[in-house]
């Protein structure tokens, strides 16, 4: 029998990634498992922000940018959990900077999970063009399976 006790849900606040959570609680509430939350917050789109706000002669401290970032995203899971009914379901969340399919891979693998439950669409369609997707690198590569969930337009 396959056990499922922690299931990994990367969030990129998209509808998509909304959807896959619902997957997420449910397959949470079947098993018994706990699920564990994670946000990228991408290391090249700060690379490029610091690029952008150095050209632009702003004087904000190093690193002040990221921290308004991780508390922006801590305010906007917040807001998600509060929309669950079941708050046991969850045994945390994480905010980590790099790159998404690495980073998810990285926790997955770190905190032994046993699945991930991922959108196949996220926030950044130019993105998928340009490097393909962040679902299909975590399929390949991830050291558990993945359920990787489609948005609703087939």
């Amino acid at each position: 029998m396959v056990e499922i006790k922690k299931i990994l849900v990367p969030i990129d606040f998209s509808d998509f990634s909304i959807r896959a959570l619902k997957y997420g609680v449910a397959l949470a509430r079947h098993f018994g498992a706990k699920i564990l939350l994670l946000h990228v917050i991408s290391q090249e789109l700060i690379n490029e922000i610091k690029t952008v706000r150095g050209f632009l002669g702003d004087t904000d401290p190093p690193g002040e940018f990221l921290e308004r970032k991780k508390r922006d995203v801590n305010e906007r899971i917040e807001k998600i959990l509060k929309g669950e009914t079941d708050q046991t379901l969850f045994e945390g969340q994480l905010i980590e900077v790099g790159i998404p399919a690495e980073e998810i891979i990285r926790v997955a693998k770190e905190r032994k999970v046993d699945l991930v439950v991922i959108a196949t669409r996220g926030r950044s369609e130019l993105s998928h063009i340009l490097m393909g997707s962040v679902a299909e690198k975590v399929v390949r590569r991830s050291p558990c399976p993945v359920l990787s969930v489609r948005g609703k337009e087939f």
